[in-house]
């Protein structure tokens, strides 16, 4: 049997571990447990931000804003782990993940390449 939750969003979702990662209209973050679809957290300090869609790297829930910053989320709590910017334009489409590489392209078709370094 599967679940729904309504979300207002036109910013896409990704799976981010045991979750699913949705940006809404107003531009909070909502973390939904994957198999039940219930609310695990929901991040509102990024509101009105005009986040891109979510992406997972590194082990974190990862947006873009309007400013080219790149926040980086925790994904039990939503809380902040970190963020860098990608430049001063902003970042609307998705990003793309892979294992050691989070791509991301800014409005004005910059591409910034982005890697963790590993303790």
């Amino acid at each position: 049997m599967g679940w729904k939750r309504g979300i207002k969003s036109s910013g896409g979702r990704a799976l981010c571990g045991g979750n699913v990662d949705v940006s809404d209209a107003d531009c909070v973050v909502w973390a939904c447990d994957a198999e039940a679809g219930a609310a695990v957290w929901k991040n509102v300090s990024l509101k009105y931000r005009h986040l891109s869609p979510p992406a997972f790297f590194g082990g974190y829930a990862v947006v873009a804003d309007f400013d080219g910053y790149v926040h980086f989320l925790n994904p039990s709590d939503g809380s902040f782990a970190g963020r860098i910017r990608a430049g001063s334009d902003p970042v609307s489409a998705a990003m793309v993940a892979t294992e050691d590489r989070l791509y991301i392209q800014n409005v004005e078709g910059r591409i910034t390449a982005l890697s963790l370094r590993k303790n």
